[in-house]
């Protein structure tokens, strides 16, 4: 299980809270929006507490004293739940604050996004690259990555970027022939452009000028531009 990364202050405030908070007979909400680390959070104070959607809820027959619960904004009828809570105590994660879940929850948590924690991005971020090098078994890796991801996006980019570096060119292929697989039937022209545009994307990030570009790739300089008009890649002067 991985534990709750907390380097930026509103992260340790959060965290010394909800520990404080955990001593007491009391429901607790955590608002953050997808990928912002409100399940981390929480399982790093009460361990493995497992989180239901309130559609498993409504199938529960006896709930245990302590109830997890994610996406609590998606519950229908509140007091209706709570009525039947009543003497269990809630935790619950949730995307966003509602007016009428103030009067169930005593204590409430705000978590920033992931974005505005610039000390927990880049110790997430570590950690994520750390992984994905153990995990498929590189020597080296380091990926430049945007700071305005959530954890999820995170994690997957970072991986996604770890796997481009182990495939081989027949690996490659092969995935590109699955893909055009999922894609059929089309008209051959409509597959032109998964080859196109990534081409010309990185052509264009590697030397820049279309000149350049047209030289390294032994393009016509008109065929090109046609193409990166074509395609809205061409930049607008």
């Amino acid at each position: 299980m991985q534990s709750f990364i907390a380097r930026s202050q509103s992260s340790k405030k959060l965290l010394n809270t909800l520990r404080i908070s955990a001593n007491l007979p009391v429901n607790i909400l955590i608002v953050g929006e997808r990928g912002s680390g409100k399940r981390t959070l929480a399982k790093e104070v009460f361990g493995e507490l497992e989180f239901c959607t309130p559609h498993q809820i409504e199938q529960m027959q006896n709930y245990p004293a302590t109830l997890g619960i994610e996406g609590i904004e998606k519950v229908k009828n509140l007091s209706s739940l709570f009525t039947k809570l009543q003497g269990h105590r809630v935790i619950a994660l949730g995307e966003e604050l509602h007016p009428e879940l103030e009067e169930y929850f005593p204590v409430i948590l705000h978590l920033p996004p992931l974005s505005q924690r610039p000390e927990d991005f880049e110790a997430l971020k570590s950690h994520y690259i750390h992984q994905a090098q153990k995990d498929l078994g590189l020597e080296e890796f380091s990926c430049a990555i945007s700071n305005n991801l959530n954890a999820i996006e995170l994690r997957k980019e970072i991986y996604k970027k770890a796997v481009m570096q182990t495939l081989t060119d027949r690996e490659v292929m092969e995935f590109l022939e699955e893909f055009f697989d999922q894609k059929l039937p089309q008209e051959y022209k409509t597959f032109m452009q998964y080859l196109d545009i990534p081409l010309l994307k990185a052509a264009k990030k590697r030397y820049g000028s279309v000149l350049a570009m047209a030289k390294a790739l032994h393009l016509n300089r008109a065929t090109l531009t046609t193409k990166l008009k074509k395609y809205g890649l061409k930049d607008k002067r």
